[in-house]
């Protein structure tokens, strides 16, 4: 599951499979909410469906995926990618920055 924090002003929510696949972070990085006046998000959480906790193997495959995903896009001097696995038990936050 993925939950978008779009400009603190919103969120969304996404229910993918494992393999993150038919979605592409770098298109909804910059997509429009014309509701809210905002452009894309600016960090999201990843997490298990089904409560458990995510592991090790699990989140270093994730940051894989995301890295590979936001790169395909934007180059390292374009796009700050943090990684962050403590701070909410048992998911991922990813937080990004323009450069």
């Amino acid at each position: 599951m993925i939950t978008f924090d779009v400009a603190g002003r919103s969120y969304g929510r996404l229910v993918v499979s494992k393999e993150f696949n038919y979605v592409d972070l770098a298109d909804l990085f910059n997509h429009p909410w014309w509701r809210i006046h905002a452009a894309g998000y600016t960090s999201f959480w990843v997490s298990r469906i089904d409560g458990d906790v995510l592991s090790a193997q699990e989140i270093q495959e994730l940051e894989q995926t995301v890295k590979v995903d936001l790169r395909f896009d934007y180059h390292k001097d374009e796009l700050l990618i943090l990684f962050d696995s403590d701070t909410v038990d048992g998911a991922l936050c990813v937080a990004l920055q323009e450069t």
